[in-house]
């Protein structure tokens, strides 16, 4: 596909509110996989990361399984079972083990205990199963397909601390959409009806940060600290904020005036017109912008 476009702008901040990024190199990984990494003692306690976007006008949207560029985003709120890096690499969030068992025809996920939704209710397998079998039954929001035919997913349930999928035939391919959906709390999304037009105002996630307030006119919107979020001493920050303007231009100024931390823009001559601004800061990320697979058809 030629050239990649997309540059991201990376700071230290972004492993500390514990996104997930791949091909971590560090010797000291934590104990849920890759993705999380023990910064050590060191690490100082608070301050904000700014991000900016060239998205232009945002919705005032929260709905995790509609999100797109325009609306705000959810990943600071909601979070999946596994996060599962462009190696292969699987690092734990809801979910704390899996394996594939029956001919690779079932998948079990052992759920993560002692989690609390931001609203204090405790999150149990069932807002697992619940979240599945939601996109089933509302075809609108379930934008992987994982209940498409050719997924063959036959269903999903919980026995004990365990969730179990099971599959019409051997899919393991299928598994990075199963462990990448955002999970919501049953007691909140049971009551919705047509989720595809659903704003959640108030959204109520297990991640680790809490949407605060979206002003408009300034196209900014706020996230702070969970207290209560499960993963022992995170995250380091005290907030994230997130503006999105109408040009890579625009964001490429404000970041190298250094108005903001970090951003996902295309910058033509990025040596040039970037780095060479400041060198010991101004840093880039080349991402893939796309999956490819090879799947070998071992039946016929």
């Amino acid at each position: 596909m030629g050239k990649l476009k997309f540059l991201v702008l990376l700071v230290v901040l972004i492993g500390i509110v514990s996104i997930g990024l791949a091909d971590v190199s560090y010797p000291y990984l934590s104990q849920y996989g890759p993705a999380i990494v023990n910064w050590g003692s060191n690490v100082k306690y608070g301050g904000t990361l700014k991000i900016i976007l060239p998205d232009g006008p945002l919705q005032y949207s929260l709905n995790p399984f509609m999100g797109n560029n325009s609306t705000l985003p959810t990943s600071f709120i909601y979070e999946s079972l596994f996060f599962v890096n462009l190696t292969g690499d699987v690092t734990n969030m809801l979910g704390t083990s899996y394996k594939w068992t029956d001919n690779n025809t079932q998948l079990d996920v052992t759920i993560r205990q002692g989690v609390q939704w931001s609203d204090g209710v405790p999150f149990t397998p069932q807002d697992v199963v619940f979240t599945f079998n939601y996109l089933k039954a509302n075809p609108s929001i379930d934008l992987n397909g994982i209940w498409s035919s050719a997924n063959d997913l036959v269903s999903v349930t919980a026995s004990g601390d365990t969730v179990i999928f099971k599959l019409s035939q051997p899919n393991m391919a299928i598994f990075q959409y199963l462990v990448g959906e955002p999970i919501v709390p049953e007691h909140i999304w049971s009551k919705i009806s047509d989720p595809a037009k659903y704003t959640n105002p108030n959204p109520v996630g297990t991640g680790p940060f809490l949407f605060k307030s979206f002003d408009q006119p300034a196209n900014t919107v706020t996230y702070v600290k969970n207290p209560n979020y499960w993963m022992t001493g995170r995250p380091y920050l005290d907030s994230v904020v997130v503006t999105s303007v109408n040009s890579n231009d625009t964001c490429t100024l404000a970041l190298i005036k250094h108005e903001y931390d970090m951003s996902n823009l295309y910058i033509p001559g990025v040596e040039q017109t970037y780095i060479s601004k400041d060198p010991k800061n101004n840093k880039i990320w080349w991402p893939i912008l796309g999956n490819n697979h090879l799947i070998l058809n071992d039946a016929k």
